[in-house]
């Protein structure tokens, strides 16, 4: 159930709308900071270094505490640094997202670390909370690292540890560098992924000085930082090659601790099997193991550490490889043959270093995408998610049966018009009956054509045209049109209702920029979400209960509150998406003020301060 009541509807969209940012009145005792929910965020803001105390009056360790405080915040404040408490008992919901479990509990908060906060485990005496936030206040302080997952490894113990267990994920770094916390808060953040498995993962770290620097040579790490998966069963060490987050490194380390998925081909019908023969493939002969390192750890790691997998295979025959007109050690990107256009290169070579898997991905998705594409559910995301126009031609799409002919026929008649637009405009084939959810998007299902076309434009409106036959002329001026903003929408309304009755405005789609875009109101908030779901049911009683308040009616004389069925209606393209969304969404207007958020009962950062600073 969201949380009772209508203060999170205040909070969140309407003070925005007012912009009601000034900084709430703070308390002092003595020169003690006194917190509260409505100044905490404010006050946390505009410190640069910030001492904060969570208490509870009843708590005895805090009473004692209480004056050696209060004089460690009169000689600090000299000093530029602030001092603060908040009582517990009373900001409960406060001191839960700040993690206090106990009392007195003191947190440490730096402007140069937005959005983070630290345990203050220092002295609590005056003169120790002094020297202790001193050193805090200076500019090349850097927050301790809790380190809870992490082994630290070295020439002493390395060979005993290895041996523990199959297989470890281990960090080389230079323990003078000024990356040094960065790399041990990587390590952790992967560690504490990967403890969620049922067998303990090993993760620890080697600090590359000292006679512990042979172990970087002896493990090739050369370059700083470097991580690494190492096998009990192997000789051979695995190097990380992508952009290094705590959610890749755990990715990484589970790619090697799996049996070996990567494709090695010996034929042109096993090659073109893979993924169906719809997607582009990364492939390349080589002439040893050691030259095949790169292509296979990346292959084997794309679903582990990318959001989607990267198809592709190892030729291994020299045959399969003269045939397809490949250079030996050299990596290529393949489009699937049943989706190249006549003249369109089916080979791209990777020109690019074969050590950086950043790299290599960048090169997959910008030549990934074939003249004409296929449409379906591995492709989707990749066409939506595209900042260009997006042309969809829905009719029966069937490669390998028995319209395989006709399928191909008319996928070339689409790829003359897409080339016309090259580099202005994505173009695919989407069957009408398997993509028949997205065919609705654009009104298509009472069409009684076998061809239309719809586009999504840049801002993700959809035009639609039915094709009595095709005209290749008629269809580069809809594109066109779509292109330069001359074509007319096309917007999923319901039925608007006769009369109006409950405290929440019904809208649809076609009533939307009459009622709340152009109908002049002081200020409106709209709730967007799909009527079915359970999460929008709850949040329309709660937009209800807030509409219907004394106290939001006195504070926000001719307030409009109203509801979208997103399920039945489009939204304005500039607060809505092609994705659907399992959240309820809401937006506020007149639009200089508006701001658009999605919200959950788990949502932890439901206040004021958190909705004008997001």
């Amino acid at each position: 159930m969201f949380r009772k009541s209508s203060d999170i509807f205040l909070a969140l969209f309407l003070l925005p709308l007012l912009a009601l940012s000034s900084l709430a009145e703070v308390k002092e005792e003595g020169d003690v900071l006194v917190l509260g929910k409505d100044n905490f965020q404010e006050v946390v803001n505009e410190k640069e270094t910030l001492l904060v105390e969570f208490y509870a009056p009843w708590c005895g360790h805090c009473k004692q505490l209480e004056p050696q405080y209060s004089a460690a915040a009169t000689r600090l404040k000299a000093k530029g640094i602030a001092l603060a408490k908040v009582d517990a008992t009373v900001h409960e919901s406060l001191a839960a997202q700040h993690e206090v479990q106990g009392y007195p509990t003191m947190k440490i908060y730096k402007k140069a670390f937005p959005g983070e906060f630290f345990d203050y485990n220092g002295p609590r005496d005056t003169e120790g909370i002094v020297k202790f936030m001193e050193t805090v206040a200076l500019p090349d302080w850097k927050p301790p690292r809790v380190l809870k997952g992490l082994h630290k490894l070295a020439k002493a113990n390395l060979t005993e540890q290895l041996d523990k267990q199959s297989a470890w994920l281990v960090g080389f770094f230079d323990p003078a560098a000024a990356d040094r916390s960065d790399t041990l808060a990587l390590l952790d953040a992967a560690a504490d992924q990967l403890k969620m498995g049922r067998e303990p993962k090993a993760v620890g770290y080697v600090e590359v000085a000292g006679e512990d620097a042979e172990l970087a040579q002896l493990y090739g790490a050369t370059s700083l930082p470097t991580y690494l998966v190492i096998k009990r069963d192997s000789q051979r060490p695995v190097r990380f090659i992508h952009e290094a987050t705590g959610q890749a490194l755990a990715g990484f380390y589970q790619a090697h601790t799996v049996p070996d998925s990567v494709i090695r081909a010996k034929s042109l019908a096993e090659l073109d099997s893979i993924a169906s023969g719809t997607e582009s493939l990364l492939i390349g002969h080589f002439d040893s193991i050691e030259s095949a390192e790169f292509l296979a750890n990346f292959l084997r790691e794309s679903s582990h550490v990318h959001l989607n997998r990267v198809e592709g295979a190892l030729i291994e025959s020299g045959d399969l490889a003269k045939q397809l007109g490949l250079q030996i050690n050299t990596i290529y990107l393949r489009k699937p043959v049943k989706l190249t256009a006549e003249g369109e290169a089916s080979l791209v070579k990777y020109s690019g270093s074969q050590s950086s898997g950043a790299e290599l991905l960048k090169f997959y998705e910008a030549n990934k995408l074939p003249l004409v594409g296929q449409y379906n559910f591995g492709s989707k995301e990749t066409y939506l998610s595209s900042q260009l126009p997006v042309c969809l031609f829905f009719l029966t799409v069937d490669f390998s049966g028995e319209l395989r002919t006709s399928t191909r026929m008319w996928h070339s008649k689409f790829a003359k018009v897409a080339a016309r637009f090259s580099g202005k405009a994505l173009f695919a084939m989407a069957d009408d009956e398997q993509e028949e959810d997205e065919a609705k998007k654009f009104k298509f299902e009472d069409s009684g054509s076998d061809l239309n076309l719809g586009c999504y434009g840049t801002d993700k409106r959809r035009f639609a045209s039915e094709l009595d036959s095709f005209d290749a002329d008629e269809i580069a001026e809809f594109v066109s049109s779509v292109l330069a903003g001359r074509a007319t929408p096309v917007v999923r309304s319901a039925t608007a209702r006769a009369s109006q009755s409950g405290p929440l405005l019904y809208l649809t789609g076609a009533s939307f920029q009459e009622q709340v875009l152009a109908a002049g109101r002081p200020s409106c908030l709209v709730l967007q979400c799909d009527r079915d779901k359970p999460e929008c049911s709850d949040a329309i009683l709660q937009l209800s209960e807030f509409a219907t308040s004394p106290a939001t009616k006195a504070a926000f004389p001719g307030l409009t509150v109203g509801h979208l069925d997103t399920a039945l209606n489009d939204a304005p393209a500039r607060t809505s998406s092609t994705r659907p969304s399992a959240r309820p969404r809401c937006c506020c207007w007149p639009r200089p003020a508006a701001r658009t958020r999605r919200f959950a009962s788990t949502d932890p950062a439901l206040t004021p301060a958190s909705w004008r600073n997001s």
